[in-house]
């Protein structure tokens, strides 16, 4: 109300946030894909060398 001298109107599209939680999922399972498939290739002693 400061700067513009009326109040805003908080508008909440729910397609919105469907798309915005499906995008941050997509992110997040793409983020966590490889590290996740790397971690599937050694074996058993290669992770217990490795400390």
């Amino acid at each position: 109300m400061t700067f513009f001298e009326a109040p805003l109107r908080l508008a909440l599209s729910v397609p919105g946030i469907i798309l915005w939680l499906a995008i941050s999922t997509g992110f997040a399972a793409l983020a966590s894909l490889y590290p996740a498939w790397s971690a599937t290739q050694l074996t058993v002693r290669q992770i217990l060398a490795y400390e």
